[in-house]
């Protein structure tokens, strides 16, 4: 067996290495111990252990001789990035989000430039509109809630501007995103670019030989997790570094970042064009009991199987306020998961105001609290704690003394889109309803009011609403329950 001189497996490891191959299922080991020289699209359900396949492909590979300096392995997100890099545990392999890697190569060719976000924006913007001494406390309380609302949906202003930059870099013509004239204004005066910046430098630049040849060539084999997240853009770029072999690993049902410009078909066809394909799925779910899975079949392309046997629980008939209640204090893991920041923090709200103990980050975020304890919260803080003491049996201070001692409660409220790549044994799956369990529920939702509530096929965006509720309904590894909280 060819080993390199980086990497020497004794005889202990080269046990317990085989003995990992032997617990693969047939699936798991088709892309574990392939030899072919094809570049690969690996098609998984939820819960099928994705990302364990690509750490044992890599100890394949560095087994088989595999220079590790001649691999790259891109993550989407920088949780996931530090979780690999712990997993792997080899320096000489990069692992890296597409954005930190195009950040280096800019730095590479001396077009470094600060990197700014949304974030600073509303600081920024904040400071430049700041209502007058003279302002009433009308119109000063108005810019607190507006400033607070742009915290809010911070994510959902910086996904739109990103894609319409992505989308325009493309010659594609879409509607000019709200604040975008404002954002652009701001990072002409501060002299920073954003992430969506960075990819169209990044791209523009490697248009060039004498930048190409710096990057291309550099990889042999490519890992990329999460594909059906990647926009047209950036697998363009990746598709530049020229790698030998691709591996493109994914679940196109949840795909739910369309408003950033990804795109699954797009990626399949660069790939495909520059190179010859193995296809391959992964098919069994480790997750959830078989009910859960079955379920969340119905949503999706590609059926999952169940390892588990375990009771698993499905209540297709709606929680009400005081349910939810009841399963938070009798479930030691519980996760409410909606489709919007304004259902997340009504939820918040009311389970503050009855001391229902979880941990609560939205509402009032970190921030707030900090704020509130060092007396400089504003008008629209203080308003928002004057609602929940209204109820709440306490002071203020034991208020802020209740959500301290709740910050590592299990049990929470978030989005829907924050949950994706998590697991959990109880969900509460709020206003991403389907169309059969709202008909069974016997509740009338009025034509023009559904598309906050649940999907339908003649919805514009009906599929990535149909792939949101899939991600939301295959997160619990025991239990799903429904609300509906009409507004």
């Amino acid at each position: 067996m060819k080993t390199s001189k980086s990497i020497q497996i004794d005889a202990f490891e080269q046990k317990e290495f085989d003995e990992m191959l032997s617990k693969l299922t047939d699936e798991q080991r088709k892309f574990v111990t392939y030899d072919g020289k094809k570049s690969i699209i690996m098609s998984s359900t939820a819960g099928s252990g994705k990302s364990f396949c690509c750490v044992q492909r890599l100890k394949v590979l560095l087994n088989r001789g595999v220079d590790p300096k001649k691999i790259i392995f891109f993550s989407f997100t920088n949780a996931a990035v530090d979780e690999l890099k712990e997993r792997v545990n080899n320096k000489d392999i990069r692992i890296t989000t597409i954005h930190s890697f195009c950040f280096w190569m800019l730095h590479r060719m001396g077009k470094f430039k600060k990197v700014t976000n949304f974030y600073e924006f509303i600081d920024w913007y904040k400071k430049k509109n700041e209502p007058s001494s003279r302002a009433s406390e009308k119109e000063k309380f108005e810019f607190d809630k507006k400033i607070s609302n742009l915290y809010d949906d911070a994510d959902f202003f910086d996904s739109n501007i990103s894609s319409y930059k992505l989308q325009t870099a493309d010659g594609i013509k879409v509607r000019i995103p709200d604040y975008f004239i404002q954002y652009s204004k701001f990072l002409k005066e501060e002299r920073k670019r954003d992430f969506a910046d960075i990819l169209v430098d990044v791209r523009n630049l490697l248009k060039e030989n004498k930048w190409l040849k710096m990057f291309k060539d550099k990889y042999d084999y490519l890992f990329l997790d999460e594909y059906q997240d990647t926009s047209a853009i950036q697998m363009d770029i990746l598709m530049r570094l020229n790698a030998k072999y691709y591996y493109l690993v994914g679940d196109i049902n949840q795909s739910i970042y369309g408003y950033s410009g990804s795109n699954c078909n797009h990626i399949e066809d660069r790939l495909e064009k520059r190179r010859k394909i193995e296809r391959m799925s992964l098919s069994i779910n480790f997750r959830s009991a078989p009910k859960i899975v079955e379920n969340s079949n119905k949503f999706s392309n590609l059926k999952a199987t169940p390892f588990n046997s375990f009771d698993g629980e499905i209540q297709e008939s709606f929680v009400s306020f005081d349910k939810l209640i009841e399963l938070i204090k009798s479930d030691e893991e519980v996760a409410v998961l909606a489709r919007t920041n304004f259902i997340v923090k009504l939820i918040e709200f009311n389970m503050l105001k009855r001391k229902v103990p979880m941990k609560y980050f939205n509402y009032l975020k970190p921030k707030d609290i900090e704020e509130i304890k060092s007396g400089t919260e504003n008008r629209l803080i203080k308003k928002r704690v004057e609602y929940i003491l209204e109820d709440f049996v306490g002071t203020k201070d034991d208020l802020i003394k209740f959500i301290e001692d709740n910050q590592n409660n299990n049990s929470f409220v978030t989005t829907i889109h924050k949950s994706k790549g998590k697991e959990y044994n109880t969900c509460i799956v709020v206003n991403s309803i389907s169309e059969d369990i709202i008909e069974k529920n016997e509740v009338k939702i009025p034509d023009n009011k559904k598309e906050f509530y649940t999907f339908t096929s003649d919805m514009e965006n009906y599929q990535e609403e149909k792939n949101v509720h899939y991600v939301a309904i295959s997160r619990p590894k025991k239990k799903l329950y429904y609300m509906l909280l009409q507004f």
